[in-house]
């Protein structure tokens, strides 16, 4: 085993799946797959620090087995997300990167803003000597990063209600069975047009340039919705 942790993201690939299907309702299928594009780049360039600054190896997780082979899924190992819900999906990407690291990042390609500093501050409490689980919420009641270094029964993933205002809490709740929880700053993610207004407000704060291209992005596309641009 690696004395490294694993940080995986969970993707699909754009024009094999549909992406971002309650943001494509208001703005449109092509749009929003451009914005999801952009938050796959923003991603990448998070975790790319993140790996220089902390002791973690990255890895797309990737929803469909018959694109790990993508151009696309080249900058980092690709795995698959394995087959079921999305938390058998959790379950088996957290579970098959435990056997090989001492503790593991679960991310998504949907909240574009997370920072390479976050990503290091759920590193360092998972080598700390207290916290067994690490966790940012979301404001919609998800979560945006899950850090792990203890192994889960696969009934902790599979009964949270995923997309829903409880969802953090739920699981929260299942979790502290296990070990304890340290919350970590919160970042929005991106699913409905009023989350593209959120990534505009927080424009003043220092980000990489990948991040800005989406800000920029996602103003012109409210811009555009309210009739302004």
């Amino acid at each position: 085993m690696t004395n490294r942790g694993a940080i995986a993201v969970f993707v699909k690939t754009p024009g094999h799946s549909p992406v971002k299907t309650r943001l494509a309702a208001s703005v449109g299928a092509e749009r929003a797959e451009e914005l999801y594009r952009l938050c796959l780049t923003a991603t990448e360039a998070v975790v790319a620090r993140a790996c220089r600054v902390a002791a973690v190896d990255g890895y797309w997780a990737v929803a469909e087995s018959n694109c790990l082979h993508l151009p696309r899924w080249r900058s980092l190992p690709a795995i698959s997300q394995g087959v079921g819900g999305l938390g058998d999906r959790l379950d088996f990407v957290y579970g098959s990167l435990l056997e090989r690291h001492p503790f593991v990042l679960l991310v998504g390609a949907d909240a574009p803003l997370l920072s390479a500093e976050a990503v290091l501050a759920a590193a360092t409490a998972m080598t700390g000597n207290h916290a067994s689980f690490a966790i940012s919420r979301a404001s919609d009641g998800g979560y945006v990063m899950f850090a792990g270094r203890m192994p889960l029964p696969r009934e902790v993933w599979t009964s949270v209600p995923y997309s829903a205002s409880n969802t953090a809490e739920e699981f929260i709740s299942r979790l502290r069975r296990f070990g304890e929880v340290i919350e970590l700053e919160p970042f929005d993610d991106v699913d409905v047009i009023v989350d593209l207004r959120q990534l505009i407000a927080a424009e003043n704060r220092v980000l990489l340039p990948e991040q800005r291209a989406v800000v920029d992005f996602a103003r012109r596309l409210v811009a555009d919705v309210s009739g302004d641009g």
